[in-house]
């Protein structure tokens, strides 16, 4: 890899690999749902709020996105199939939102979360009945509260995802 140059008082100091993540880098958010509408419903404020305050939010669906929805968020998405769990552990995010159902049914997914939850990543799960067992204890239920914007935007990404 080529030397970057970084901006610093001494403008001779070259950086020869990329900054890692943390220190000094946004903050990553990786949302997976089953659907468009899925995420809407369950994390669609949050989701905006996230992308709004700067983070980078990476949306992975196991449907086909509506690209509608995704830019009244302000994020991105890719599908489930366009991944690889290699793909998704790069990603390295600092917190993880994503459907019970499919922690449970979809083992790439399963294998992502469980591989990140030692790694100090923020976990949520929506949907379920139980928090699931092989997971850190010590955890409980997590209310987002939306922000003015949010609530102005979630609407229009529900009538967008064809839920009401």
């Amino acid at each position: 890899m080529a030397a970057q140059s970084v901006t610093y008082i001494n403008e001779h100091i070259r950086a020869l690999k990329p900054a890692e993540p943390g220190r000094g880098t946004r903050h990553r958010l990786v949302v997976v749902a089953d659907s468009t509408a899925d995420l809407v419903c369950a994390a669609g404020g949050l989701v905006y709020d996230r992308a709004s305050l700067g983070w980078d939010v990476e949306v992975l669906l196991s449907a086909c996105a509506s690209e509608r929805v995704l830019a009244i968020l302000g994020v991105r998405g890719r599908t489930l199939t366009s991944v690889t769990l290699t793909d998704m552990l790069d990603l390295q995010p600092d917190a993880i939102v994503a459907s019970h159902h499919l922690f449970t049914n979809n083992r790439r997914v399963h294998r992502f979360v469980r591989a990140t939850s030692s790694h100090r990543t923020e976990i949520a799960l929506w949907g379920g009945a139980a928090w699931p067992t092989e997971l850190e204890e010590g955890l409980g239920p997590v209310e987002h509260r939306l922000s003015q914007a949010a609530l102005a935007f979630k609407p229009y990404a529900i009538d967008a995802a064809g839920v009401r």
